[in-house]
């Protein structure tokens, strides 16, 4: 039996790429805390102040995309596979 594998194209990276740093920014300046630091978000999260930085920056671990893919076939989010809750 042949397995095909969900893999992201890399136009579809980078749609991601794009999104998740936008978000992210868009998060910290006019979110449910607004006007949050790179600092404050990291406190909040347990990313360092870089790492924030980098997300923003677009750079995201390819391991990202893998959460992705795997949410996709799924049908639920990492949350939800973890507690079993879906998030409100």
């Amino acid at each position: 039996m042949k397995v095909k594998f969900n893999f992201l194209t890399n136009e579809e990276k980078q749609i991601i790429k794009r999104n998740f740093s936008n978000r992210i920014r868009e998060f910290r300046k006019h979110g449910k805390y607004k006007k949050l630091t790179q600092r404050d978000l990291a406190q909040r999260t347990g990313f360092s102040e870089k790492m924030v930085s980098r997300f923003e920056r677009g750079a995201i671990p390819e391991y990202i995309y893998q959460i992705i893919v795997l949410e996709k076939e799924m049908h639920m989010s990492v949350y939800e596979m973890g507690t079993g809750k879906k998030l409100e």
